[in-house]
């Protein structure tokens, strides 16, 4: 073979040496790039421009606290619970009231007087316990349980008493419109008497009034912003005052309009 050849061989040789060489190098790149944290890599070495394999460990990933705020002790309640008997009471006979730092709670008795055939309803009594007072409905009440941890329960025992036909008599007797409001056919009035307390217990009719545009979510005792709104069919007794003064009682619908 003539050296002329020989020379041409050997340009060729190393021109797909190159084309080689640069392919890879362009294919590093490209691995490099398109994933830039593998756990292994071809690395260009800076001092020959070598290539050589590199192998990496992963990273465990950084602990992250959060601080905590210190739990708070969950606050103690005392369930107040009623036993009428035999009698009629429509409320709910238990209720939860919390009771503060010092061991105090304080709440206050329905207004809601349990009646019995034949006898006259005389007040609340602790326990049963004829070492405690009477209370009457509606009538605030304030008691230190103490320190204890635990939660407490307290029982108030209806003390009935044969009826007073003089007293019933002297009782003044409550009017009890039903307003519209803007709607229409309201249920008729009621005539009620109040007990020893001055309250009228009464329940709503199941009837409600209708308003065009509007849908009708309680009763509202008038001219008292503050007071509960309840529904229809529910018990209810408002406080009046002097129980032996006639007394005049309404109620208004509270609506909301449609969408």
């Amino acid at each position: 073979m003539s050296n002329k050849k020989k020379r041409k061989k050997i340009k060729y040789i190393i021109g797909i040496v190159t084309c080689i060489a640069v392919v890879a190098a362009s294919l590093t790149n490209v691995a490099e790039w398109l994933f830039p944290n593998p756990l292994w890599w071809l690395s260009r070495d800076s001092t020959n421009g070598a290539y050589y394999t590199q192998i990496t460990q992963p990273q465990p990933s950084p602990i992250i606290t959060t601080p905590t705020s210190p739990v708070e002790p969950l606050q103690r309640i005392v369930t107040i619970r009623y036993d009428v008997g035999d009698g009629y009471f429509p409320y709910t006979n238990s209720f939860t009231v919390p009771i503060d730092n010092d061991g105090y709670v304080e709440f206050s008795h329905p207004w809601w007087e349990p009646t019995d055939k034949g006898l006259q309803f005389a007040g609340w009594r602790r326990e049963n316990n004829q070492n405690y007072g009477i209370h009457l409905a509606g009538q605030p009440f304030r008691i230190n349980l103490g320190n204890s941890t635990e939660n407490s329960v307290l029982t108030f025992f209806a003390e009935m008493m044969p009826m007073d036909l003089a007293f019933i008599d002297s009782l003044g007797r409550v009017t009890v419109h039903y307003d519209s409001n803007g709607g229409s056919d309201p249920p008729s009035p009621q005539s009620m008497i109040k007990n020893s307390v001055g309250a009228v217990q009464l329940r709503h009719p199941r009837d409600v009034p209708t308003r065009i545009g509007y849908r009708f979510i309680g009763w509202q005792v008038h001219g008292d912003a503050s007071s509960d709104i309840t529904v229809a069919g529910q018990f209810v007794a408002v406080p009046m005052g002097n129980p032996t003064v006639d007394d005049v009682l309404i109620f208004r619908p509270q609506w909301e309009r449609f969408n």
